[in-house]
């Protein structure tokens, strides 16, 4: 009798251990191809970080499987409806503990003991009735009662909402130093309505607002709100706040959007928005938008 090499036992004992990638188009590859892909070159290094860079900053989805426990990692801000249905498919089949690593302000870890139980958690994430499915609109809103702000002393839009009432509508001088202070002009846009303009002009936008590229903020001044870079959210902003200089009164909603960038990927956004018009000195009218982003939003699709 000829016995088996050593080494060819110990191959056969070890976990076969696979990592998969998933493009935002849903497509799966496995590690080397879909570095190889990415990079254009057919040289890309496997590492880690490369990984971990796709997840973060290109919509993949990472899932590593042939261990104790499947790895699963994603950035929902990022992650496309195709994408998630992928993974879904993949997470069914997985009879073993899952653990998921979601990016929101780092990488969160979490624990489900299968593979159904994180798929179940994947479409929270979506918030999509049925897999890789989405109405047309590429934004959809959730009104929330202004009361709820009220009687919450830690949200971060309600010391605003107070100083607008007390105010009696008036942006004072002070205004924009008092919101700095309170780390609020970030993510903050003031628009001009007019009758020229009923969709605004901008007149301040926030350097945290990155979406139309890292330098924008700083000369979109001037620029009509209908032709900001990405036109379907420039016209969707417009109306809001068209509506809300002619009502006079503030609106908080939830936002869950689609917004398809110059260099046509499609990027999701998830954020909690308020509006509220002002009247500065000289009596123009102003709206002013504060945002925060919340990837835990879910916005039923169907009444």
């Amino acid at each position: 009798m000829i016995s088996a090499p050593a080494t060819s036992l110990a191959s056969a004992a070890e976990p076969r251990i696979s990592v998969l990638i998933i493009d935002p188009e849903g497509c799966v590859q496995d590690l080397v191809t879909a570095l190889r892909r990415v990079a254009g070159s057919g040289t890309a290094s496997v590492s880690v970080d490369s990984t971990g860079f796709l997840c973060r900053n290109r919509g993949h989805i990472q899932i590593e499987t042939g261990l104790a426990v499947t790895a699963c990692r994603l950035r929902p801000l990022m992650t496309t409806a195709r994408a998630l249905a992928s993974a879904r498919d993949i997470l069914l089949r997985v009879d073993r503990p899952v653990a998921l690593h979601v990016w929101i302000k780092g990488w969160m870890p979490e624990s489900y003991p299968n593979g159904m139980a994180a798929a179940a958690r994947l479409e929270a994430l979506q918030t999509f009735t049925v897999p890789g499915e989405r109405p047309h609109e590429a934004f959809l809103t959730a009104r929330q009662p202004l009361e709820k702000l009220f009687d919450d002393d830690a949200h971060r839009f309600k010391p605003l909402l107070l100083r607008w009432r007390i105010a009696g509508r008036r942006l004072e001088p002070n205004m924009m130093s008092w919101l700095a202070k309170y780390g609020l002009s970030d993510r903050m846009t003031i628009a001009e309505v007019t009758r020229e303009r009923p969709f605004g002009v901008i007149r301040y936008l926030g350097p945290g607002i990155t979406v139309f590229g890292a330098d924008f903020p700083f000369r979109a001044v001037g620029t009509p709100v209908e032709e900001l870079p990405i036109r379907d959210y420039g016209g969707w902003a417009g109306q809001s706040y068209a509506r809300v200089a002619a009502s006079g009164t503030p609106h908080a909603e939830h936002v869950d959007a689609l917004l398809k960038e110059p260099s046509g990927m499609t990027r999701r956004s998830r954020y909690e928005r308020l509006l509220i018009p002002f009247n500065d000195p000289k009596g123009r009218s102003l709206v002013m938008t504060l945002s925060q982003m919340n990837p835990d939003i879910a916005i039923p699709l169907y009444a």
